[in-house]
């Protein structure tokens, strides 16, 4: 009996199955994570938590990330420009965060954010807590009768984080300021979704 022909079947079946398949030394393309879909880091650090988190969750109009940027205790104060005062002088919370951004993000089409260190206001940074100031310019494809239509809003930001009870950052203060040029703010696009 030939040597070779004893293997016959089992390389008969290892040859065309190697043939058949993909390049087994390539890399496979990563699964997708389980639920929400989106940019998100695991924030070890403040500027993580605002400028990587709260930014991509804007840009991608996420508003589960949103949220998750902010503290149960959150408090935002704000000026106005172009609404009313808010139903409270004292500003709002997470709960109305939450709800303003779903608003935001099923009316509109597109949000484009750019921020940035706010010139002569340095980034404090202590154990607990840090605070760090951005001055930030806002386009927001609004969704309207007949179509879409931009608007601009600028401002500045004052964002306090504070450690929470992972030793995670989470936004725990927001205090947002138009440029006083009677250009709109942040919290007046948000205004438009309460």
């Amino acid at each position: 009996m030939n040597s070779t022909c004893s293997l016959g079947p089992m390389v008969v079946l290892a040859l065309l199955s190697f043939g058949c398949a993909k390049d087994p030394f390539s890399t496979r393309r990563p699964s997708h994570p389980t639920g929400e879909q989106g940019t998100y880091r695991t924030p070890v650090d403040p500027q993580i938590a605002l400028d990587t988190n709260l930014y991509y969750a804007m840009v991608e109009r996420n508003a589960a990330h949103y949220v998750q940027t902010l503290a149960d205790s959150l408090v935002c104060i704000f000026d106005y420009v172009l609404t009313g005062p808010p139903d409270s002088a004292q500003g709002w919370g997470r709960i109305e965060e939450d709800r303003i951004a779903r608003n935001l993000f099923a009316g509109t089409s597109v949000v484009s954010v750019v921020w940035w260190p706010t010139t002569g206001r340095s980034d404090r940074y202590e154990d607990t807590l840090a605070t760090l100031y951005r001055t930030y310019e806002i386009t927001a494809s609004i969704v309207e009768q007949g179509g879409t239509k931009p608007y601009d809003f600028k401002g500045e930001m004052a964002v306090q984080l504070a450690r929470n009870q992972q030793d995670l950052w989470w936004i725990v203060r927001w205090e947002d300021l138009h440029r006083g040029d009677g250009t709109p703010s942040w919290t007046d696009l948000k205004s438009r979704f309460r």
